[in-house]
């Protein structure tokens, strides 16, 4: 059974503070096992064999029963990770060049012309591009402007949360 990793959106802002030691409990909790935690944002490793929306749909559900708020949750196995990590839509040189590279996860791949919309918004400061359930997010310049993320996500019409990839690949490791 590989690993899943959830992405957790906004599971540690506004005030809000969950330690890593009780979410590692809360999905222990749920019957998960081998549940590790990886810095503060949000990151839990675990095993099931449970899949998909129902799996995001059922951490949702305890989280919101036990914290009180909604955490909107974002589900991958390793070997997805793997995969997505393999299909970086930009060149090692311009992802060298950049600031960062971002990986924003989605419940679903958008339409083709929404990922085009997105894709517009690229300029100067930032480069987008939507490739399967997640957008894929070069962040050529230390602060952007921060009315892209704003566009990215009305563009996008659905919830995202986002990582740097090299969080991504931490989590995605063996």
């Amino acid at each position: 059974m590989p690993a899943q990793v959830a992405f957790l959106r906004a599971i540690n802002v506004g005030g809000r503070r969950v330690t890593m030691d009780r979410l590692r409990g809360l999905f222990e909790e749920l019957g998960f096992s081998d549940v590790s935690t990886y810095i503060a944002s949000g990151n839990v490793r675990f095993a099931t064999r449970a899949t998909g929306p129902r799996l995001e749909s059922r951490i949702e559900a305890a989280l919101h029963q036990q914290l009180g708020y909604v955490v909107e949750t974002f589900v991958r196995t390793t070997p997805e990770l793997a995969e997505l990590l393999g299909r970086v839509p930009f060149a090692a040189a311009e992802i060298d060049a950049a600031h960062a590279l971002l990986i924003g996860f989605l419940k679903e791949k958008p339409p083709n012309a929404v990922a085009r919309q997105v894709a517009l918004l690229s300029g100067r400061s930032a480069r987008f591009q939507v490739v399967g359930r997640e957008l894929h997010w070069l962040q050529v310049v230390r602060d952007p402007d921060p009315r892209i993320q704003k566009a990215v996500e009305q563009a996008l019409g659905v919830p995202m949360t986002g990582r740097n990839v090299k969080t991504v690949r931490k989590v995605a490791a063996p």
